[in-house]
């Protein structure tokens, strides 16, 4: 047990001792706490430096997607239309080749094999409305159906080589049909055969033979060779049968004459009779 003499002596130097303590510690504290604070701000304003660069890099890393995408949608557009473009340009390239696939020359044969077709095709029509000749009548439905075959043909060859062909007679044909119309019966058999049937196949005849030597493409060139001999063939019977027209005409006229003169003769013999009886009265 303390003496209670040294109690107030203890107390004061632990009350003394608790003062410096606390100064001592209280400052250390506030530093501390101050120091803290300053470290969490600056750890604040670090994180918040780290969260700007972020938020910087965030932007960038927007900018940078932002920039892409935006490229990329510029690029599509472009690659879009360069391939449409593309596209146009090789369409119009393959319908030149296509239209410059055959020479002038062949092209010009197509045509001209196009108005023959045509033109006969038409007159032949005519001629069957018109003639009272079944020969007439039989040549012209021949015209009718070996010409509408060839122009079948003749179409589908010109569409393969992306050739246009005429739908209607020429100026020539058209004239000649006119002509033609004009007439009425044996005289419009006559110029039938005349022109459509000898004139214009001896013209086609010329013709398909001159397109066979110079026709550069081999289609062309086949297709000439196979028409050759149909025309021909039409224009031999038109020749024929414009011969035996003429050879039933001349009979019929000679008889005619013949009738005449002997209707003539017996004219004579009778007056001569008359003559000699007048004289034999007298």
């Amino acid at each position: 047990m303390l003496k209670r003499e040294h109690l107030p002596h203890m107390l004061g130097a632990a009350t003394l001792a608790l003062m410096f303590s606390a100064a001592s510690v209280h400052p250390q504290t506030t530093t501390t706490g101050t120091s803290g604070t300053a470290a969490t701000t600056g750890t604040s304003s670090t994180a918040a430096d780290s969260r700007a660069p972020g938020a910087s890099g965030g932007s960038a890393a927007s900018g940078a997607s932002a920039t892409p995408s935006t490229g990329s949608q510029g690029s599509g557009a472009s690659g879009s239309a360069a391939a449409t473009s593309g596209a146009s340009e090789k369409s119009a390239s393959a319908s030149s080749k296509a239209e410059g696939s055959l020479s002038k020359g062949d092209q010009s044969i197509l045509r001209q094999m196009a108005i023959t077709n045509i033109s006969e095709i038409e007159a032949a029509k005519l001629a069957q409305s018109k003639s009272k000749d079944e020969k007439v009548k039989t040549y012209a439905q021949q015209m009718i159906d070996d010409h509408t075959k060839a122009q079948g043909e003749l179409e589908q060859l010109a569409q393969s080589k992306n050739v246009t062909l005429p739908k209607e007679p020429d100026a020539k044909h058209k004239a000649m049909a006119k002509k033609l119309s004009a007439l009425e019966g044996e005289k419009f058999d006559k110029q039938y055969m005349a022109q459509g049937g000898v004139t214009d196949h001896r013209n086609a005849h010329g013709m398909l033979q001159k397109a066979e030597k110079t026709a550069k493409d081999p289609e062309v060139k086949a297709l000439v060779t196979k028409m050759i001999p149909v025309v021909d063939q039409h224009l031999q019977t038109a020749r024929q049968d414009t011969a035996s027209a003429k050879t039933a005409s001349g009979k019929g006229g000679a008889s005619s004459g013949s009738s005449g003169a002997s209707g003539g003769a017996a004219s004579t013999g009778a007056g001569s009779a008359g003559s000699g009886s007048g004289s034999t009265g007298k």
